[in-house]
């Protein structure tokens, strides 16, 4: 013992030594990265829960963001998104509130939600008779994708910590899909055939994928129609699925898998599954 004190380690034990503190080292960094990889990946399906739980909030409450350079006008009975003079929706006598559009991965920006509004006519004939339905009150996008002119009117939300959308689903069965790339999430119009307490309806819109431009999206949104003519439907139809409802699937950087269902059982409400999520998101 001493000749050890005298003469310290050999190079040996110190290499040793390195080797082991260097070791645990990396061991502690990819548990600490582990760790922080799985609270990003909770906090970030939190968040676009929220966003969407806000979103439904404020179609049932009628909020409406004004946009000082487009406006809702009603024109020959037509529903018409023209120039605007600071002309609010909320003003407008012929054009009323209805909803919001979401675009997943527009212009392919997979960890983008592209929210729109949608407005259409207050009234469904001459006499003044409310609105009762989607193709009573012909809704628009509040958008003018194609004249650079005006100020974009849509919000673009990003999904944080590089949380992407894979698709978006109606999940009939284990091996049969629905796949959308807008939904859209209006008002009941007062109607008392939908379910009990439902406060919005929410749908996608048949012709609609991920990755859509602005122009694409606007277009079919602008389509919105509640009747179908053909089987499958039509472009622009607006698909409701009220007791499955609509599941947003979500993937984040190293793979982990969430999913946000909407609508479920005629609700306005959401659910978001992390582990035990909705197995179609895998097909």
């Amino acid at each position: 013992m001493g000749n050890r004190d005298k003469c310290g380690y050999t190079i040996l034990e110190v290499l040793i030594f390195i080797a082991v503190s260097s070791l645990m080292f990396v061991i502690a960094i990819t548990a600490i990265g582990g760790r922080q990889q799985q609270v990003q990946f909770s906090q970030s399906t939190r968040e676009v829960d929220a966003k969407l739980r806000d979103i439904i909030n404020d179609v049932t409450t009628g909020y409406y963001p004004t946009n000082s350079t487009v406006s809702c006008e009603v024109i020959a009975g037509e529903v018409q998104i023209v120039a605007s003079t600071n002309q609010e929706i909320g003003t407008n006598s012929n054009c009323i509130y209805i909803g919001k559009a979401l675009q997943f991965s527009p212009d392919g920006k997979s960890d983008v939600i592209r929210i729109y509004n949608l407005a259409g006519k207050r009234y469904a004939d001459n006499s003044q008779n409310p609105t009762l339905s989607i193709n009573d009150a012909q809704p628009k996008a509040v958008a003018l994708p194609d004249d650079s002119n005006f100020e974009r009117s849509y919000e673009d939300y990003p999904i944080p910590y590089g949380l992407e959308i894979t698709k978006v689903i109606v999940p009939i069965s284990a091996s049969i899909n629905k796949l959308y790339g807008v939904i859209a999430i209006v008002n009941n119009f007062g109607d008392t055939t939908v379910s009990d307490g439902q406060t919005v309806q929410v749908g996608g819109i048949v012709g609609t994928s991920l990755g859509d431009s602005e122009s694409t999206a606007v277009d079919l949104i602008n389509q919105l129609t509640e009747t179908s003519l053909f089987d499958p439907p039509q472009n622009g139809f607006f698909d409701k699925s009220e007791t499955e409802g609509l599941t947003i699937c979500l993937k984040s950087p190293d793979d982990k898998q969430a999913s946000i269902t909407l609508g479920k059982n005629g609700s306005g409400t959401t659910e978001l599954l992390l582990d035990k999520y909705v197995k179609g998101c895998d097909i």
